[in-house]
């Protein structure tokens, strides 16, 4: 009897265990971060010139109390290849960088699985002086109207104030074709498509000495 009563013990303790276990709270997804520096599609001032080649910037984010980590990626606009993503469980950093340079920046938080990205801003590190900085990549905003439209809008900022023209792309297929050459405006209303299709959607930003700057999305239509 007494060889019954332990056994019955252990096998309700096993018990136990395999339903905490199997009741073991998932990870709470996190919420993205509010980027606080550098500032978007700005100089960066701040930092410190090492030499020619280096030059490091200070990062920060707001603080996400759900996250137990955040990746804090940073990436070349004009050579994407030149990418760097830097581990942190606080929520500042400090990197090396090129000068003279035009870069983007995100901060993804992180639990466990559970990941949530912020926005992406733009910056430039000081350096040289440059005659004519390359425009930021525009920001594009898709209103899908539900009636088989959409409305395209998109925000561009370039630091010499000198945008000349928007080339827009579009197709339900990647890469789109040249929808509208030499736009001059920001918004294009009510331009029809198919509804249940994925499309693919480009602008480059060009300014007055043919500098220029791609953004790309795709989105479906109802």
């Amino acid at each position: 009897m007494k060889y019954l009563n332990n056994l019955v013990i252990v096998v309700t303790f096993l018990a136990l265990c395999s339903c905490s276990n199997d009741d073991a709270l998932p990870p709470v997804e996190p919420s993205a971060v509010d980027l606080l520096f550098p500032d978007n599609n700005q100089v960066c001032q701040e930092g410190e010139i090492i030499n020619s080649n280096v030059i490091t910037i200070p990062f920060e984010w707001s603080t996400d109390e759900k996250a137990t980590s955040y990746g804090l990626e940073i990436t070349s606009i004009t050579s994407p290849e030149m990418r760097k993503l830097i581990p942190t469980t606080d929520t500042k950093a400090t990197v090396e960088l090129s000068p003279g340079t035009q870069y983007k920046w995100k901060v993804v938080s992180i639990n466990g699985s559970e990941t949530a990205a912020s926005e992406i801003w733009n910056f430039y590190t000081q350096g040289e002086a440059i005659t004519n900085h390359v425009p930021f990549p525009a920001e594009i905003t898709v209103q899908d109207n539900g009636n088989s439209t959409v409305d395209l809008s998109w925000d561009a900022v370039d630091l010499d104030g000198d945008i000349s023209y928007y080339n827009i792309y579009l197709l339900d297929k990647n890469p789109p074709t040249l929808y509208k050459e030499k736009v001059t405006v920001t918004s294009i209303k009510a331009i029809p498509l198919i509804s249940g299709k994925q499309y693919y959607l480009e602008i480059d930003v060009i300014d007055s000495t043919g500098n220029k700057a791609k953004s790309k999305t795709s989105f479906m239509v109802k």
